[in-house]
């Protein structure tokens, strides 16, 4: 029988690196040892770009945040790896290999915002979009106290109340969809939308529970919920063509299926008759001071030398 010949297959998942450094004979025990603190290398390294990363993001983008917290979030990172070592016992490798999957779909979706991001920036920058041009009267994260430290105080009511608000519209979407309908297409389409948004949204709900005796009652309630989004996008859409704002009915679907209270808050707020009457006034103004501004007579300024 050949000895000389090693089946790594048939080898347990961590021996197998080490044999496969044996089979280059006398050098084996050098590379095992070079491998190792390569390894080792490659992970603190790693940690420590990704402690910078977080560190900036929690930071509000600060470019040089502080060290400590840098650390901080280094040893939470450590903690967080070795919890699922611990947890997971000889299928560590499987319970770390499973969370990079888990959370390598939510960068996804960041991904694709920064891409969205990034063409709206190109956009600006060739003049192919107004910057200060209409907005919503809220942004989508503004519920989740997402403004930098220094603002966060000075807004924390503000932001309280649409928190709250955004916890309300978990339920009551429907009937804040149904109302922002009712102003930007037609009064008749109130209850047709209350009726539909509330039948969905229910319908998830049920659903879910009706899992527990029906297999397979998942997946229908998943449809309700996507028809329910895609309810939300269609008033959303009509929305910002009403207040002319730009977008694409993709990203309104994204939002409503993601964000959908959020995204209830913001057309509500944004359509009510005392903010479109605030909005029309500081346009009359604008345009007064524009007028004004141009009926005035050119100045020639003369410089004695």
């Amino acid at each position: 029988v050949n000895r000389n010949l090693t089946r790594l297959s048939c080898r347990k998942t961590e021996e197998m690196w080490f044999d496969m450094m044996m089979s280059y004979g006398d050098l084996g025990n050098f590379l095992c040892g070079f491998s190792l603190i390569s390894l080792i290398l490659y992970f603190v390294t790693s940690s420590d770009s990704g402690s910078l990363v977080i560190d900036c993001l929690a930071s509000n983008g600060h470019p040089e945040p502080p060290r400590l917290q840098r650390v901080i979030w280094a040893l939470i990172e450590g903690l967080t790896a070795s919890a699922l070592l611990v947890a997971g016992g000889r299928q560590a490798l499987t319970a770390l290999q499973a969370m990079s999957i888990a959370t390598g779909l939510i960068y996804t979706i960041l991904m694709c915002v920064a891409c969205l991001a990034l063409w709206r920036a190109l956009q600006v920058e060739g003049g192919d979009l107004d910057p200060h041009g209409p907005t919503f009267h809220i942004d989508i994260l503004d519920p989740f106290f997402t403004d930098p430290f220094d603002e966060v105080v000075s807004k924390f009511l503000s932001t309280s109340k649409l928190f709250l608000l955004f916890i309300a519209n978990l339920f009551l979407a429907p009937l804040t969809v149904a109302k922002t309908s009712s102003r930007v297409i037609s009064p008749s389409t109130f209850w047709p939308v209350l009726i539909s948004l509330s039948f969905f949204l229910l319908m998830f709900i049920f659903l879910h529970i009706l899992q527990i005796v029906v297999d397979g009652a998942w997946a229908l309630a998943w449809v309700s919920f996507i028809a329910f989004g895609s309810g939300v996008s269609i008033v959303r859409s009509r929305t910002r063509n009403h207040l002319n704002i730009s977008g694409h009915p993709l990203e309104d679907f994204c939002l409503s299926l993601l964000l959908y209270p959020s995204v209830a808050m913001q057309m509500e707020l944004s359509t009510r008759p005392d903010t479109m009457q605030g909005e029309e006034k500081m346009e009359k103004v604008n345009s007064a001071y524009a007028c004004s501004m141009e009926s005035l007579p050119a100045m020639e300024i003369r410089t004695e030398i």
